[in-house]
């Protein structure tokens, strides 16, 4: 999407995140959901059916900061709902948010861009390769107990 800057405050850690461990995971709410029914598509507003969910683009970012890509960070709300914006007026309905965990993800402004542009959004989970990440980044000192816990949250 957009590469241009304009950083805003990274959100505090949600709760249940594991301990010790920063979190770019904030999400508008402190209720884990329960797993999405089968046959449903979670969504960063709630679960929709298959039938719904219409032309997707399937992998893009609309929040993403990296040292491997400096001077592309995508850090703006604004911006990034305009962006957004574009995909609607081009035909789509939905997108795969697919910003790794540790390099600037947004769950809470990804909600409000997919509200205010009428965008069905899944916001992926998981871990880029360790080259995304600086050294002494908690990813990369987390144990897996901690990994699962962060990620099952």
């Amino acid at each position: 999407m957009a590469s241009e800057t304009a950083s805003q405050p990274r959100p505090a850690a949600p709760p249940g995140a594991p301990a010790g461990l920063p979190s770019d995971a904030a999400s508008a709410t402190a209720v884990t959901p329960a797993p999405s029914p089968a046959g449903l598509i979670r969504t960063v507003l709630g679960d929709i059916g298959p039938d719904t969910l219409g032309p997707c683009d399937y992998h893009d970012h609309l929040f993403q900061v990296s040292p491997l890509l400096p001077g592309d960070e995508l850090d703006n709300e604004a911006k990034s709902g305009r962006e957004a914006a574009t995909l609607v007026a081009a035909g789509l309905s939905a997108m795969i948010e697919a910003t790794p965990t540790g390099l600037g993800r947004q769950p809470a402004a990804v909600a409000r861009i997919a509200t205010q542009v009428g965008l069905k959004v899944v916001h992926a989970t998981g871990a880029h390769h360790s080259g995304h990440y600086p050294a002494g980044h908690w990813l990369l000192e987390a144990t897996v107990d901690q990994l699962t816990r962060h990620f099952a949250a």
